[in-house]
Order: structure tokens, then C-alpha cells, then sequence
């Protein structure tokens, strides 16, 4: 080790010896003292005491210990240190000139030229150095990994080889040029003939194509150095030397593209085997605590489908555990309680989520004729949750589990909601107005209510799918939030089949006088009896009505308006002059004219509903309450004649000839979508 014993002799050699300069200064005194040619009548002056400083004692001075790098630096001999760097490579030796200021001074130095030629020599596949940049130039370009104009501590992979420079795509938009706009202030002598070097951007939002930018700074630099050529002969000389150099800087550039493509996949390769192997070693540690079930159902469910209720657990869990760096204890008992507390919030919503998708199957073959309870009523019930909030966290709840304790509990969760008492609720709305009224007044076309909100007609049992009658967010009472929180889209029609799905109430139900008189007019007006008549008869099924007053007539045209009982009943024609079956000759054109609407108009609402929101269901069978994806009268007569022969065997000999209004006892419409059922009034062109 000469350098060090070299070092160490130069230190030994300026350290005074104070321990022998001290021991002489006393002998000389004590000599002094002893001399017969001291004076004996020295009488010593007397000196001033010193006074105490009240300054409070230093501190003693922290040493400051050194590092590896620095101890490298110091203590190990030079020769050495470049051995030891022979075996790196330009990335390593890049990031040791940026860790100390001693090592930069010694691998910035031209004698380490060497060092990082060797460095570069050892990366595979490297493209050779290009002439204009220097070794640290060429290393900085291909390793640093941050854009070189905005320096952001953000990962920027986008390098423009052709201007020599790494930057991000908002800093390269900003700064170069388009071409277009570039070409005119350059020299006419060459700016056609490929000697200034472009590089192509990725556009904008806006823009498709990615485009052509020029350099401001490279451009200047060429103009100077061609105005100051003053011979033709010279110019075009350096014209022919400029356009080899951009042509070998541009082959030069694919070379380290393509290679730094290939470098930047292989660290992605790397850095997602080390996602897994974390992933994997927190699923082990998730296993011993009883959360591993659930831990692979919220990244599976991600997987399947792109629900916005697991959303942002999913993103939680995956920001915890797909990182690119080991799993250590330190880090498990850092993220350990916020994953858990991430699980267990996934659990609850899943398990609502698949209660809901139960109940929702559950309802599509229940008879909606009578009351029955929405998803709020039935979801916060105390049964589901305890089901959910009671079952220890280590009994994974899967769909199966939860299907057979839906079924188990759902009748007793009807009871208790008990549609017996909601139906009183209709019936001492009725008896405000009809105290003689009975439950199967309820039946009678004469017998509507009215929304105090939206003021919409409806029959019964229309008002308990009623959106209005639905808003109220149920509450759940294990945690005091409300259920759209576990169930964000709850009250979203796309979700819920385009109906509310919040606690029911009867406040914003009224009995409808007005509605009721008028539709007292239309069943006297059919010969009917408005006492007994309800909105299955197939006689007032079969009444067509026309309205006067919103007939038009031009002078090359008349358009007539017809509609059925209930459009008249619930829309606005209250108030209007109506005539009822006394149409003669074109019968049969009107209900051919009323045929050709209702189909081209089911069209337009099934192309609505299957592309804006949902194809749900419109009319269900009398006898197993099956939905019948129905959307036109041709279609109804169809389906439900198909549905009743194959599903309940009735012969096909029963309904030839038959009209869909004489079916009336084996389909009913759907009360959730009563404004369909009502249909719209149509026209008759003469």
C-alpha cells in the first residue's frame, strides 16, 4: 500500500512534537530556578484574575462518518480503483460520477477516458460512439433516465438521437418547431437538401400523425458555420460533408433505438418478476391471517369486468402490492393494516354486489302485480347484514354461499316488509278520497293516482316502482353509511334496469279526481259500466279513440291522431274533444297505420335501450310471471302465444285468429315501465 504509507509519512512529517518541545520548556525553567545568577530578591508581579465567561459549553462537534464510495476514494490506491472499474459498465460508471464530488473529479478527468471506453465495451449490442459526443456525453444520453430540459423526477424513455437530447413529449412540443413552420427561415442554398437533421414527435390530442420538427439551436450553428465559408467551392463541400454526417446520425440513431427498445423491455421483464415474486409473497403472509380468498377475488374481479364499485379498492390494493421492490418485514408491517382495511371494504361491497344480482333474478320471476319491496328495503334488512357484517373474515363468502342464504332469507324478508301493510298504505290514500272504496276498487280503470312530484298518472300497482316513490337511500345500520356507498351504482339506470332502487315510500301519492272523471267518460263512452270495469277488459282493450283537437289538416294533407283508452287516460287529452269507434271504412287502414308506428317506433326504443341504457323487459307471463323481451304489438301476440304453448302447453288452435287484446288474462305489462304499456297516440295520414 505506498500510497497510503506515503501519505501517512507526509502527515508524521508536519506533526510538531509539542510532548517534546513541552518537557523542554520545564527543564529550562527548573534550571533557571537553580542558577546562581538567579536573582533571589525576584519578587513575582501579581496578576489580574481572570474573570469566568458565562458562555454556555460547546458542544462537542459530530464526526462525520464516512461513506464506502468515500472510503473507496481515500484509502484505496488509484490503480486499484480503475481495476475495479474495468468490470463495470457506462451506466455504473455514469452513476459513480454522480455520487461524490471525489469521484466525479477523478472519472471527469481525461486520464479516465479509458475507464469508460472499457465501460461501454462491456454492454452488449451497443451501437459504437458517435464522433461528435464525448464518452460521458454518449452515456449521459443513453442512461439518464429524466428529461434534460424540464429535469422532472418523472421516467422519461423518449430521446430525439438526431438533436442529441432525452426530453418528454410536452417539452419536445414546446421547443421544436414543425417543419412547415421551420423550412422558411432557413437558408435557400440547403434547406431542401437534407443536410439539417429532423426527428418525428408523437401529436397532441388533436392531432392523428405524428409530425416533423426541426432544432432551433442545431440550425443556428449551421448557418455560422456556412456564412462563414465565402467560396462556392467550400460550401458545397460543407453541404456534402453536413448531408453525410445527418444521414450516418440518423442510421446511427436507429441503431440505439432499437437498442435501448430492447434494454427498456428487458427491465420491464425484470421489474414485473419482481411484482410477482411481492405479489405472490404478500398472498402467502394474506393466507396466515385468513384474507387470501378475498385478496385474489379483488384482483380476479378487476380481471373479469370493469365495475367503478371495485374500482378504487382494486387500485388501492394493486398501488400496495404491484410495486417493483422486494417484500420485507418492514414494508409487510407497513402496508399490512391498510390491506386489510382495503380487503375487508372489497368484502362488503362484493357481497352486496352479488346480493343485489340475487334479488335482481329473484324479482324477474316474482309477480309484480302486488307489492314488492325495492333492493334498499330488502339489502338493509338485519338479516343480510349479519350475514355480511357478523361472518368472521377467515369464512369466505363466495356467490354460491350467498345464493343459498338469499334464498333461505328472502321470504322472511317480504314478510317482514309485509306488502299487507304497504297495501293499506294505498288503500287510506284511496279513502281520503273514496271512503267507501274497497281492495278491489284498486282493479278499476277509474281508480288513478297521481305523483305530488313529477304529476304522472299511474295505475296499481304501477306506484311501487314508481322513481319518485324510490330515492330515499337506505342506510346501513352496522356502519351509519348509506347503501349506495357499498353499492355506488344503485340509483344508476344503467345498473338498476331503469328504475330507482331506494326505500319505497307512499308520501308522494295522491288519488287522482280529475283522471278518474275523465276516464269515467271514456269506459260510459265504450258502453261499460264504471263500477266494474277494470284495465284488463278486453272490450275497452279494443277501443280506438281519436282526438279532434290534435288532429292536423294543411292544404295538401290531413293527419288524424288516434290513440288507446290508456293513452288517453294518462296523457293530456283530458281537456280535449274525443270521438270512439265510429270510423267507418278506414278502420282497417287506421289499425294498419297504428301497426306500422308501433313497430317502427319499438325500433327506435330497442336500439335506445340496448346501446344507451338497458333492453329490459316490458311485459311478463300472468301464469309464471316470466319476463318476454317484447317491443310491438306483432311482437307481444307472437311471443306470448310462443311462450304460452311451449312453457304451459296450451294448444296453438286456442289462439288462431286472436287479436292481443283478447290474451289479456295470460300476459300483463310490466308495471315498471307503465309509460310503454300506455303506448303513444299514432297517425293516420289522408
Amino acid at each position: 500500500m505506498a500510497r497510503r504509507s506515503v501519505r501517512l509519512q507526509e502527515n508524521e512529517a508536519q506533526i510538531p512534537d509539542t510532548h517534546n518541545n513541552r518537557r523542554k520548556r520545564v527543564k529550562e525553567t527548573e534550571d533557571s530556578a537553580d542558577s546562581p545568577d538567579s536573582d533571589d530578591d525576584y519578587e513575582p508581579t501579581t496578576r489580574r484574575a481572570r474573570k469566568k465567561s458565562k458562555k454556555s459549553p460547546s458542544k462537542p462537534k459530530a464526526t462525520r462518518t464516512r461513506g464506502l464510495l468515500e472510503r473507496l476514494v481515500h484509502d484505496v490506491p488509484l490503480d486499484v480503483i480503475f481495476e475495479i472499474f474495468y468490470y463495470l459498465e457506462s451506466e455504473d460508471i455514469l452513476r459513480l460520477a454522480q455520487t461524490s464530488r471525489d469521484l466525479r473529479t477523478i472519472l471527469m478527468s481525461k486520464t479516465s477516458e479509458v475507464i469508460w471506453r472499457t465501460a461501454r465495451k462491456n454492454v452488449e449490442d451497443l451501437p459504437p460512439r458517435p464522433h461528435d459526443l464525448n464518452e460521458p456525453q454518449y452515456a449521459y444520453l443513453l442512461y439518464d433516465p429524466y428529461c434534460h430540459l424540464c429535469e422532472r423526477k418523472k421516467r422519461c424513455d423518449d430521446v430525439y438521437w438526431a438533436f442529441r437530447i432525452r426530453c418528454c413529449k410536452k417539452c419536445a412540443r414546446k421547443t421544436f418547431p414543425k417543419w412547415s413552420e421551420f423550412y422558411d427561415t432557413q437558408p435557400v442554398e440547403y434547406r431542401d437538401l437534407r443536410v439539417l437533421p429532423t426527428e418525428s414527435i408523437a401529436g397532441d390530442h388533436n392531432e392523428r400523425y405524428e409530425k416533423v420538427v426541426g432544432n432551433h439551436r442545431i440550425a443556428k450553428q449551421f448557418r455560422a458555420e456556412f456564412e462563414t465559408l465565402r467560396t462556392p467551392e467550400a460550401r458545397r463541400e460543407w453541404i456534402s460533408r453536413k448531408k453525410e454526417e445527418t444521414r450516418a446520425m440518423k442510421k446511427h440513431g436507429r441503431l440505439c433505438a432499437k437498442w435501448l427498445h430492447n434494454k427498456l423491455n428487458e427491465r420491464e421483464d425484470t421489474l414485473q418478476d419482481i411484482r410477482k415474486q411481492r405479489k405472490n409473497d404478500i398472498l402467502e403472509l394474506l393466507e396466515r391471517i385468513g384474507w387470501h380468498k378475498e385478496a385474489a377475488a379483488i384482483w380476479s374481479s378487476d380481471m373479469k369486468s370493469d365495475d367503478s364499485d371495485v374500482d378504487s379498492d382494486f387500485n388501492r390494493y394493486r398501488k400496495l402490492v404491484w410495486q417493483p421492490r422486494k417484500l420485507t418485514d418492514h414494508g409487510w408491517n407497513v402496508i399490512k393494516d391498510e390491506l386489510v382495511e382495503t380487503l375487508s371494504g372489497y368484502r362488503s361491497k362484493r357481497c352486496y354486489r352479488d346480493l343485489y344480482t340475487h334479488f335482481y333474478r329473484f324479482r324477474e320471476h316474482a309477480d309484480l302485480r302486488v307489492p314488492f319491496p325495492t333492493a334498499c328495503d330488502v339489502l338493509t334488512n338485519h338479516r343480510f347484514e349479519a350475514l355480511i357484517w357478523d361472518t368472521p373474515f377467515a369464512e369466505y363468502l363466495d356467490s354460491d354461499i350467498l345464493e343459498q342464504r338469499f334464498s333461505k332469507y328472502i321470504p322472511l324478508v317480504i314478510d317482514e316488509w309485509n306488502p299487507s301493510s304497504k297495501l293499506q298504505d294505498i288503500m287510506a290514500i284511496l279513502r281520503k278520497s273514496l271512503p267507501n272504496a274497497t281492495i278491489p276498487d284498486l282493479q278499476l280503470v277509474t281508480t288513478i293516482f297521481e305523483c305530488t312530484e313529477c304529476k304522472e298518472g299511474m295505475y296499481y300497482p304501477e306506484m311501487f316502482h314508481h322513481e319518485c316513490c324510490c330515492k330515499q337511500i337506505a342506510v346501513v345500520n352496522r356502519t351509519g353509511e348509506p347503501l349506495d356507498y357499498y353499492l355506488p351504482k344503485l340509483m344508476d339506470y344503467q345498473f338498476a334496469s331503469s328504475q330507482a332502487e331506494g326505500r319505497w315510500t307512499s308520501q308522494k301519492i295522491l288519488f287522482s279526481s280529475s283522471r278518474s272523471k275523465f276516464a269515467k267518460r271514456i269506459v260510459q263512452a265504450c258502453g261499460l259500466d264504471p263500477n266494474t270495469t277494470t284495465c284488463t277488459n278486453s272490450r275497452l282493450s279494443r277501443a280506438l279513440i281519436e282526438c279532434l283537437s290534435c288532429n292536423e289538416e294543411t292544404p295538401k294533407q290531413r293527419r288524424r291522431c288516434f290513440m288507446r283508452w290508456r293513452c288517453a287516460v294518462l296523457g293530456v287529452h283530458s281537456e280535449h274533444l274525443l270521438k270512439f269507434d265510429s270510423f267507418g271504412q278506414d278502420m282497417t287502414q287506421i289499425l294498419a297505420a297504428e301497426q306500422n308506428q308501433y313497430d317502427s317506433w319499438a325500433l327506435d326504443w330497442v336500439h335506445y335501450f340496448v346501446n344507451g341504457i338497458k333492453n329490459r323487459p316490458r311485459t311478463r307471463c300472468s301464469h309464471c310471471h316470466k319476463s318476454l323481451e317484447l317491443h310491438s304489438k306483432g311482437v307481444i301476440l307472437s311471443e306470448v302465444q310462443t311462450h304460452l304453448q311451449t312453457k304451459h302447453k296450451r294448444p296453438a288452435d286456442e289462439f288462431s285468429g286472436s287479436r292481443i287484446e283478447e290474451l289479456q288474462e295470460d300476459w300483463y305489462w310490466d308495471p315498471r315501465d307503465h309509460k310503454l304499456s300506455s303506448y303513444q297516440p299514432f297517425w293516420y295520414t289522408t
